[in-house]
């Protein structure tokens, strides 16, 4: 992750083995970039999920989630079949893992490997 001086837009990229993606802004897409892809992909963000302007992100992020789960909860859902996007508590691991080497990255200067 990058942060630079005087731009107004809020962008984060995400660079792993396999390629990167880059959320440019919070709005409506998310760029793919694999490495064997010719060129970058696309990807739209399904309306319920994006970001009305002037909202808080931290604060939509946590309504989606309280609202998936309360949806899964309704319907039963303990195995994730009708709410696939619900995070697992495996998907939560891996989100610290992934926030850890971040804080490393950034306390080391240098790249860090996620799960190590």
């Amino acid at each position: 992750m990058c942060v630079t001086a005087g731009e107004d837009l809020w962008r984060l990229l995400i660079v792993g083995d396999e390629g990167s993606l880059r959320i440019p802004d919070p709005g409506t897409t998310v760029v793919r970039q694999r490495h064997d892809d010719d060129e970058p992909v696309e990807l739209e963000i399904a309306a319920v999920d994006q970001l009305d302007p002037g909202a808080d992100l931290m604060q939509h992020t946590w309504n989606r989630l309280v609202d998936d789960f309360f949806n899964a909860v309704r319907d039963d859902d303990r195995r994730h079949e009708r709410h696939k996007d619900l995070p697992s508590l495996s998907d939560g691991l891996r989100t610290e893992e992934i926030i850890e080497a971040a804080r490393r990255s950034s306390d080391e200067r240098q790249w860090a490997t996620v799960g190590t």
